[in-house]
C-alpha cells in the first residue's frame, strides 16, 4: 500500500516533542510492514527537500505558514501540500497528522482518496493548560492575544479535519471524548489507538543495579510541565537517599537550573538539557522511578509510554490521557492536577 502522511514538523525540525516522536514510530512500522510511505512536511528551517530514513521518504514543502486566510495564500501550506501531492504517483490513503493534513483533507472528494486523521488532543485543552499557567500581566496579554487563533481552530479547522476525514484515531479514551464533546463527531467514527514505540530500541540497554533511588523527567522544559513544583517540592524527599536526573530543553531551561541553584540542589538533580532520543531511553532503562508532574492537558503522552518500556513505575498528575498509560496504585501513582502535595506523598511512598 501506497500511504502519503502530512504533518507540520517532524523530528528533523528543531524543538519536536511527542506528536513528531510518534508519527517517526508509526511511519517506520509501516514501512517494515512492506507499505511505501511518503510524510509530507513544511520545508521550515531545513535546507532540504527531500531525504529518506528507515525506509520512510520524506518531502519537505518550501511554503509560508499561517493561519490567518490560509486557502487564499498560494505558498501557504494549505496549498501547498495539496499541490505536491497531486504531482506524485498516485496514494491508496492519506494519514493526516491532525490538522497537517487539511488542504488534502478538503480537496479529498476530487482527489479521490480517503483519509485517516490522527487526533492528539484538542484546541481547547491546549487553552485550559495556557489558562492555568497566567501569572504576570506579560502571559496574561500573551494569552488574550492567542485567544483569536483558538477560536478559530475551534469553530474552524479542529471540526473540519475531524468531520472531513474518513475516520479518526484518537490517541487516548479522553481525546476520544473531548472529540465527540467539541467537533460533534458521531462516536463510531472515532477508534482509539494508543501511541507506541519500538520495543527493539530497549533492548540493547541493560538495566543496571544501583546504590539509591534515580528519578528521571524527560520533556520540555516549560513550566506547565510542572518541573518547578517538582523542584521546590523536592527538599521533602531531598533527604533519602534519592537523586532527579532531568532530560529535556525549552524556554524556561536557564530559571529551572537557577531555581536548582537557589534551592541549594545541584547535588541532587542534574539537568542534562536537549539529548538524542536514544541517550534519553538508555537514561531511563537505568533510572528507578518516572516522574511527570505536568498540568498541561495532554493526549497520550509518548514519555509515559517509553518509560514503562523501559520497565520504570511512573508518578503522574491524572490529567488528559495520562490514566489511559497509567493503572494507579499497579503500574505507578495518579495524583489529582493541582494538588502537589498527594504527588509529593505518592513519590516519597513509591521511593521509601
Amino acid at each position: 500500500m501506497r500511504i502519503a502522511v502530512f504533518i507540520k514538523s517532524t523530528t528533523f525540525h528543531k524543538g519536536y516533542g511527542g506528536l513528531e516522536t510518534q508519527n517517526k514510530v508509526l511511519c517506520e512500522g509501516l514501512a517494515k510492514k512492506g507499505h511505501d510511505v511518503v510524510v509530507f512536511a513544511p520545508q521550515r528551517e531545513l535546507g532540504k527537500t527531500q531525504l529518506r530514513e528507515s525506509g520512510v521518504t520524506y518531502v519537505f514543502v518550501p511554503c509560508t505558514f499561517r493561519y490567518l486566510f490560509a486557502a487564499l495564500d498560494k505558498n501557504s501550506w494549505y496549498n501547498r501540500s495539496v499541490g505536491t501531492f497531486v504531482v506524485q504517483p498516485k496514494f491508496d490513503v492519506v494519514l493526516s497528522q491532525s490538522t497537517g493534513g487539511l488542504g488534502v483533507i478538503k480537496h479529498k472528494k476530487e482527489l479521490q482518496i480517503k483519509v485517516i486523521s490522527i487526533a492528539h488532543g484538542s484546541i481547547l485543552s491546549e487553552f485550559k493548560s495556557s489558562l492555568r499557567q497566567v501569572g504576570t500581566i506579560k502571559s496574561f496579554i500573551k494569552l488574550a492575544l492567542n485567544l483569536q487563533y483558538v477560536l478559530r481552530s475551534y469553530f474552524g479547522s479542529q471540526r473540519e479535519y475531524v468531520n472531513y476525514s474518513n475516520k479518526v484515531v484518537a490517541v487516548s479514551n479522553y481525546v476520544k471524548k473531548i472529540l465527540i464533546d467539541e467537533a460533534f463527531v458521531p462516536e463510531n467514527k472515532v477508534v482509539v489507538i494508543h501511541n507506541g514505540v519500538d520495543p527493539e530500541k530497549f533492548y540493547k540497554f541493560e538495566k543496571l543495579s544501583s546504590i539509591g533511588i534515580k528519578l528521571i523527567y524527560v520533556g520540555r522544559i516549560v513550566k506547565e510541565k510542572g518541573v518547578f513544583d517538582l523542584v521546590k517540592s523536592f527538599g521533602s524527599v531531598s533527604e533519602l537517599d534519592v537523586v532527579l536526573n532531568i532530560y529535556g530543553d525549552g524556554q524556561d531551561f536557564a530559571e529551572l537550573k537557577q531555581l536548582v541553584k537557589d534551592r541549594g540542589l545541584e547535588s541532587k538533580i542534574f539537568l542534562h538539557g536537549n539529548v538524542p532520543n536514544e541517550v534519553a531511553l538508555k537514561a531511563m532503562v537505568t533510572s528507578d522511578i518516572f516522574v511527570f508532574p505536568t498540568s498541561r492537558v495532554e493526549g497520550f503522552p509518548m514519555t509515559l509510554v517509553e518509560a514503562m518500556f523501559a520497565g520504570l513505575p511512573i508518578v503522574a498528575t491524572d490529567i488528559g490521557g495520562n490514566s489511559d498509560a497509567i493503572i494507579n496504585g499497579e503500574t505507578g501513582f495518579l495524583s489529582p492536577a493541582g494538588d502537589f502535595g498527594v504527588f509529593v506523598k505518592n513519590l516519597t511512598k513509591l521511593i521509601t
